[in-house]
């Protein structure tokens, strides 16, 4: 019992992992922060959800073309059209930026949607 309890963890570890590739591919474009968002169970728990979640990340960059400020939003299929969920990750995302430019004095380019669930369609 012990083991298969252990066995599911593992299980559950591993499937929420961010691939290999798409690891390494937002890891040139995101900052530490941003990178840590995009890897956790926050947002791989609900990339990889076999119940059909879609997950969007949207991010503002500064003038060195680095993510730096992120956003997140999901929802089922049912509950939420993609079109809210963009919008919903967007929204967060700026509330991030305005808030990172006022304590930084530092500008960011406005949020754009970097990714949905683990395809990055940023640029």
């Amino acid at each position: 019992m012990v083991r298969l309890f252990f066995l599911g963890i593992c299980f559950l570890l591993t499937a929420c992992a961010t691939p290999l590739a798409t690891n390494d591919k937002a890891s040139k474009i995101l900052s530490p922060v941003c990178l840590d968002l995009f890897g956790s169970w926050k947002y791989q728990g609900r990339a990889q959800s076999p119940i059909g979640a879609t997950v969007y990340m949207a991010m503002a960059t500064n003038s060195f073309g680095v993510g730096t400020v992120c956003g997140i939003a999901w929802g089922g299929h049912l509950s939420t059209t993609k079109k809210q969920r963009m919008a919903y990750a967007l929204q967060n995302c700026e509330k991030y930026r305005k808030s990172w430019m006022q304590k930084n004095k530092f500008p960011l380019s406005p949020c754009v949607i970097f990714s949905e669930n683990n395809n990055i369609i940023y640029p």
